[in-house]
């Protein structure tokens, strides 16, 4: 059949619209429809049908009176708003966001790595973060639970003194050698060599450790340890490259520079400055990890010599992150465009310790007056909230409030031989004259000795304005 020609096809497409207009209309001449297109009109606008036809719906307009159409108008506007939150909800219900793979993150650290090595990285705050990531141990923490890492299984005696593990065969260092039950004996018979000197050494006194030379190692304990699992969250050294390092020398060799893990990062770069320190180390994820990959590609460490000088860094866009800022830079920092802060509860707790050896606090009425006067309120209070009271030596857990009475204090003071003078802020105690001693007045006067650091000192503060509620001076 040959193709109909434009023209006709447009002629076609007007008569189909138009409808009442017979196909020899022409522009030129005038034409009346006639009786039977009347009546064609009028039944294909009017006829019932189950579907209005186009041609029904295209006049609904010109019938519409103005009210109908403003109803029409809110249903249609009603109907979009609704299709719009249907299909809002079905996508959101049906869609989950997870992080994306790869990228590399630039974290601000103070102070310097000394010690990459799981054993000595403790004395040091900036090794024990950087060792979390290039070593694993045996059992890891999850939040504030303890589960297995390399260990695949494990099992008590039935007296708890001896515990037995099992290693996974996936497992491997950042050279590529696997790593076996030797490796874990080797590490905490380190630990426990007195030439050593290694800062945990105390919580391994009297372990025994065997191996089969494959995957199982064999833990005999002189009593039964609750919290040994905790214990067995040590990074583990790789025999093969530390038993030739004299253990003198430990502390020197190039492997803490260098470091060989088996965690989920291995490192990939380092820089010093002219003066021989580390400026910044660049780990890069462990292809051959047996755990869940991370999903950075790298992560970089940049190293500052003091806080002032990593916020310094952090507000030019030097580092993505910064951690431990205090509260009172936290908030300025976080209401900058593309700053966002972050809060992590974290397992530790900020102490007063009492120095007994302080003629003063030896006695028990003292201190106990001490602590009814603390309010834990008003230390969150002064840390910007970014706190919580604690009441027992346990973060997260539940204990009894300590009870906050002023009154109780001031009686305990002077019980234990502190008065009030008369228009005296300062409690002061009386020794009688002696033998060749004349009668002293000692003042109730106390030193708190606070770290030079901003959160710490607003405690510290709060203790001294607490304590002089109770007369004494800080």
């Amino acid at each position: 059949m040959p193709k109909q020609p434009l023209a006709d096809r447009l002629r076609a497409l007007k008569q189909r619209v138009f409808f009442w207009l017979p196909e020899s209309a022409s522009a030129e001449t005038e034409q009346m429809p006639e009786h039977l297109h009347d009546h064609n009109l009028v039944l294909s606008v009017v006829a019932p049908v189950r579907i209005p036809r186009w041609r029904q719906v295209r006049y609904a307009l010109r019938i519409f009176s103005t009210g109908e159409k403003r109803l029409l108008a809110a249903c249609a506007l009603i109907t979009l708003i609704a299709l719009g939150f249907a299909g809002y909800s079905f996508f959101h219900e049906r869609t989950t966001v997870v992080p994306a793979q790869g990228g590399n993150f630039t974290e601000a650290l103070v102070g310097q790595p000394k010690y990459l090595n799981p054993i000595d990285a403790v004395a040091n705050d900036v090794d024990g973060d950087m060792s979390q990531l290039l070593y694993s141990g045996l059992f890891r923490y999850q939040s504030t639970d303890v589960v297995a890492d390399l260990a695949e299984s494990y099992f008590w005696s039935a007296d708890g003194k001896t515990l037995t593990v099992k290693l996974r065969s996936d497992a491997r260092f950042h050279d590529g050698q696997p790593v076996t039950a030797d490796d874990v004996r080797f590490t905490y018979q380190a630990v426990q060599d007195p030439d050593r000197k290694s800062p945990l050494e105390p919580l391994y006194r009297g372990l025994q450790v065997d191996s089969d030379g494959n995957l199982t190692v064999t833990f005999t304990l002189a009593q039964p340890d609750v919290n040994f699992l905790s214990k067995l969250t040590l990074g583990i050294l790789p025999q093969h490259l530390w038993a030739d390092v004299p253990v003198a020398d430990a502390r020197l060799s190039d492997l803490n520079v260098k470091p060989i893990g088996s965690g989920p990062y291995r490192v990939k770069s380092f820089t010093r400055q002219s003066n021989g320190l580390i400026q910044s180390y660049t780990l890069q994820r462990f292809d051959q990890y047996y755990g869940t990959a991370p999903y950075l590609d790298t992560v970089t460490f940049q190293f500052y010599p003091d806080q002032s000088s990593a916020l310094d860094a952090f507000r030019a866009g030097q580092v993505d992150a910064v951690a431990f800022v205090p509260s009172s830079d936290a908030g300025k920092i976080s209401s900058q465009a593309g700053k966002r802060r972050v809060q992590l509860e974290l397992p530790e707790e900020g102490v007063a310790f009492f120095d007994l050896q302080n003629p003063i606090l030896s006695n028990k009425d003292v201190r106990s007056a001490l602590l009814l006067a603390i309010d834990r309120t008003d230390l969150v209070t002064a840390l910007d909230g970014d706190a919580q009271a604690v009441y027992g030596p346990f973060p997260f857990v539940s204990e009894t409030e300590t009870v906050v009475d002023i009154d109780a204090a001031r009686n305990l003071l002077t019980k234990a031989g502190w008065t009030l003078p008369d228009g005296q802020s300062v409690r002061v105690k009386q020794s009688p004259a002696s033998k060749g001693t004349a009668a002293t007045s000692t003042e109730l006067d106390l030193t708190i000795s606070v770290p030079n650091e901003p959160d710490l000192l607003s405690v510290a503060d709060v203790l001294k304005r607490r304590w002089s509620l109770l007369g004494v001076q800080v």
